[in-house]
């Protein structure tokens, strides 16, 4: 449904750019809640099918250093947990 929703609705070109702003979404300065609504929201562009562990691993690349060195090794594989532990770390 989705992938059909998108093609009908948005330009490929649109598509492209916002599969491309995901694959280089970093967390920068904003706060867990903002970099997980982004991520959310861009990774309904995102032309593969993804497992929740993949998720995690790419929300968990695009943290800021601090974070990501105290949740790696919780190596937590669902989405919704990994942004309340981040979340909870910030």
């Amino acid at each position: 449904f989705r992938r059909v929703f998108l093609e009908k609705y948005f330009l490929e070109s649109v598509r492209h750019a916002k599969e491309a702003e995901f694959m280089r979404l970093h967390q920068g300065g904003m706060t867990v809640s903002e970099y997980a609504m982004r991520f959310k929201h861009l990774a309904r562009f995102y032309s593969q099918a993804v497992s929740e562990a993949w998720k995690c691993r790419k929300f968990t690349e695009g943290l800021r250093q601090e974070l990501k060195r105290v949740v790696v090794p919780m190596a937590i594989t669902e989405f919704l947990t990994l942004v309340e532990k981040t979340k909870v770390v910030e």
